[in-house]
């Protein structure tokens, strides 16, 4: 159904965005229409139930000497603007400028904001639809353009669309992701130490254990696999703790190889588990292959960074 679009553009509770190591807060009606890219470039545009809104375009620069005052410059000079407006200046964000009318291809135009940011080796460019009501233009122009912030390079990033949060560990950087309704699947890899992580929330609860329970859960992640899973011990119960929280679940432990005759290729160590969150009514779900015996501290971690606008910034 439809939401109403006065309604939407005057919501005033605010949701994280988060993706690719950079972050702002949104509306609560509005939210991702498309995801292209990886962590180095790519492009995600955000709407509400009528219409897209404003595009977010990320890039990370190879070269160690990019000059972003010269890249901003030749961005100016390719629209043909003589005055670029002072517009946002978020702390993360050493050099930006804002353009606030380009024509757009289409027809019509569009405000265009670019941040450069040093220290998350960052480029963004934000495109917000002139086409849109007044109320929708001032809420992307002066809330969600200021509320921009990257991530800092080697730390831990979050994750953030559908009000469903993540947070990966340092190093590891996302290689897919399934966003289906009441099903948020994304996976990392981790190219230094050979390991992969899988971070997953299913909802609400209550329906997801009725077509499947917990132990079922943690077979049925959504990718692909050539290596096969060896159980090392029966399954165990699991309980993880956030401050005065504690998630009651399941844990299962074992090996994950390639079919013979390569199984001795690139063993895995595998540690899947899986808890309920009855406050927001959601499986919590995370899958680690690690070289070593670790994955159980990872495991515990990133079910504690889930849904990390709900339970307090970390």
């Amino acid at each position: 159904m439809a939401r109403n679009p006065t309604r939407d553009t005057r919501d005033a509770t605010q949701t994280p965005l988060a993706w690719c190591g950079w972050e702002t807060r949104i509306p609560s009606s509005w939210r991702p229409l498309d995801i292209q890219g990886e962590w180095e470039r790519g492009h995600m545009m955000v709407g509400d139930a009528e219409q897209a809104i404003f595009q977010v375009k990320w890039w990370r620069p190879k070269n160690r000497r990019f000059d972003a005052q010269a890249w901003i410059g030749e961005r100016v000079r390719k629209w043909s603007i003589e005055t670029v407006k002072k517009g946002p200046c978020p702390k993360s964000f050493s050099t930006t400028a804002f353009l606030a009318e380009v024509p757009s291809k289409g027809g019509g135009s569009r405000a265009i904001w670019y941040g450069c940011s040093s220290a998350g080796d960052l480029v963004l460019e934000v495109a917000v639809n002139r086409a849109v009501d007044t109320k929708t233009q001032r809420t992307a122009l002066k809330k969600v353009l200021p509320a921009f912030r990257a991530a800092a390079p080697g730390a831990e990033t979050r994750w953030a669309l559908y009000d469903v949060g993540f947070v990966a560990p340092r190093g590891y950087r996302i290689r897919d992701w399934k966003l289906y309704s009441g099903d948020i699947t994304l996976r990392f890899t981790n190219d230094e130490n050979k390991s992969r992580l899988i971070l997953r929330q299913v909802y609400p609860a209550g329906t997801a254990l009725e077509r499947r329970e917990l132990n079922r859960w943690l077979r049925k992640f959504p990718f692909k696999e050539h290596r096969r899973y060896r159980p090392a011990a029966p399954n165990d119960q699991w309980c993880v703790e956030l401050g005065t929280r504690r998630w009651q679940g399941v844990k299962r432990r074992g090996r994950k190889q390639l079919a013979f005759p390569l199984n001795w290729v690139g063993r895995r160590h595998s540690v899947a588990g899986g808890v309920t969150d009855p406050e927001l009514d959601r499986l919590l779900l995370v899958e680690c292959d690690t070289r070593s015996e670790d994955g159980d501290s990872l495991a515990r971690t990133a079910i504690r960074g889930m849904n990390w606008g709900r339970y307090g910034e970390k």
